[in-house]
């Protein structure tokens, strides 16, 4: 091998119809900065964009396939598929969603420990964005397994009928509902779950013992309804399942939970704030209006707010089984 590479740089060229639309979506959104732009003396146009250190990624059919069931779950990618390395892979994916890109998979862990998502994008690309973990996550993928193990439980992602259409029935007899919709339907969790948010249930055996719902907000992720069966209640599966979710979402690179709850409940109380290291952000009164579900018909909805900081030293001392005390 030479001691000079014979080659110094590597530049991808990709011939667009709508040039301008391409520019401000790989330019003004993705944030790779223009080097360089021409024109032709017959209207052609050209801009160079900084892609920070580049690679030329060779693969066989085999790998290719395997990449793609990793990241998407079946065959989708063409000879080429251009991959990005961003900070924060699901803020980027939601990013260029809004810029008009169209979300293949929203991201995933890889068994490699990246998290990858995979967009269509103007100028007929094909993108890979991936980042690696958020500091912390994997101490608390390590703690939340330790937490599942010590009740017995397996803990896992739901996205088949069968399993959405039992968790929907657990929470429609904990909340004591007429209806599924009236918590959360196996519909709704079912478009929540094929979209990349957070549907969970807790398992014991074969049985099904609780559930919990969370979705994408503005710079976090919203746990909307967490449920036990009544009979594996004050045993510590609320907390295998809300260690599991830490983990989850610092694997994502979100750093905040937030939810609701009834702040005239103690036991609530004392396990949002005390046993997880939560703290109160907002006091909504009458937050959901009328609530006709068996556990809550007749009682106002005032709610406390409150935020999870996952990496604070709080939330780090609740997940070693070491809870804090909150201020009044």
């Amino acid at each position: 091998m030479p001691d000079t590479p014979a080659v110094s740089e590597l530049r991808l060229v990709v011939t667009t119809a709508d040039y301008d639309a391409a520019l401000r979506f790989y330019r003004d959104v993705l944030g790779l900065g223009q080097r360089a732009a021409f024109a032709s003396p017959d209207g052609g146009q050209v801009a160079i964009l900084e892609a920070g250190r580049a690679t030329l990624e060779l693969s066989n059919p085999r790998n290719a396939a395997y990449i793609d069931e990793v990241e998407v779950g079946r065959r989708v990618a063409g000879p080429i598929r251009v991959a990005f390395e961003v900070a924060d892979s699901p803020a980027a994916a939601r990013a260029l969603e809004a810029a008009g890109a169209t979300v293949i998979a929203a991201p995933t862990r890889t068994p490699w420990n990246s998290v990858n998502a995979r967009l269509a994008a103007p100028a007929d690309l094909q993108l890979t964005l991936f980042s690696g973990p958020a500091d912390g996550a994997d101490e608390a993928a390590a703690l939340a397994r330790d937490a599942a193990d010590r009740q017995g439980l397996r803990i896992a992602e739901l996205r088949e009928l069968a399993d959405l259409n039992e968790a929907a029935a657990l929470l429609q007899a904990i909340w004591r509902a007429d209806t599924p919709d009236q918590v959360v339907s196996a519909d709704l969790m079912r478009a929540l779950a094929s979209s990349g948010n957070y549907v969970v249930g807790a398992f014991r055996g074969d049985k099904l013992v609780a559930a919990t719902v969370a979705f994408f907000g503005a710079g976090h992720l919203h746990s909307h309804v967490t449920g036990v069966d009544p009979a594996a209640q004050r045993g510590g599966v609320g907390y295998a399942l809300k260690q599991h979710q830490r983990a989850w979402a610092l694997a994502r690179r979100i750093t905040e939970v937030r939810w609701t709850f009834d702040p005239l409940v103690r036991r609530n109380a004392y396990f949002n704030l005390h046993k997880l290291g939560a703290l109160p952000v907002e006091y909504l009164t009458e937050f959901y209006g009328e609530m006709t579900d068996g556990i809550n018909l007749g009682d106002a909805s005032d709610r406390l707010y409150v935020g999870w900081q996952l990496g604070s030293p709080r939330a780090q001392a609740a997940a070693h089984g070491e809870p804090g005390d909150v201020d009044a």
